[in-house]
């Protein structure tokens, strides 16, 4: 067994380099690259994969459709294409403070609270094609 941030991982993770994969989610991130590209075959980026990481660009496969609860958090995250995304979980883009702009595509069924709480990101810095509303109860913008 690997102890990663306190996550015990055994012979059941697959390890792809700097990411830890379990069976089709992205678990963790354990690598200190700048841009990141997820491979095909991943639905979901798992709870905190990429939480307090410094990636700055995340270029999702054409397979993630699930971006789950705090899935970002206070990373150094500036840029994400989210193709064919459903669901971004709570607090997923918490305190992602050099995010400052998003294309949310029609894929977007779900965004839940706090998904994008304190990043540089207002209402009009997002392309939203998505039938999903941006309000405060997603969207708050971080202030100096």
């Amino acid at each position: 067994d690997i102890v990663v941030r306190g996550i015990i991982y055994n012979r059941g993770y697959n390890w792809d380099d700097k990411l830890v994969i379990k069976d089709d989610e992205l678990v963790a991130y354990i690598g200190n690259d700048k841009e990141v590209v997820i491979p095909e075959g991943i639905i979901s980026i798992g709870e905190a994969a990429f939480r307090n990481s410094g990636v700055e660009r995340v270029m999702l496969a054409s397979t993630t459709t699930d971006i789950e609860k705090d899935a970002f958090r206070m990373s150094r995250l500036s840029y994400i294409e989210l193709k064919n995304v459903e669901r971004i979980g709570e607090d997923a883009f918490w305190h992602c403070a050099m995010l400052s702009s998003i294309v949310l595509p029609e894929s977007i069924k779900e965004i839940s609270d706090k998904a994008f709480y304190f990043t540089k990101m207002t209402i009009d810095s997002i392309e939203n094609y998505s039938g999903v509303t941006m309000d405060d109860r997603v969207l708050k913008p971080w202030q100096a």
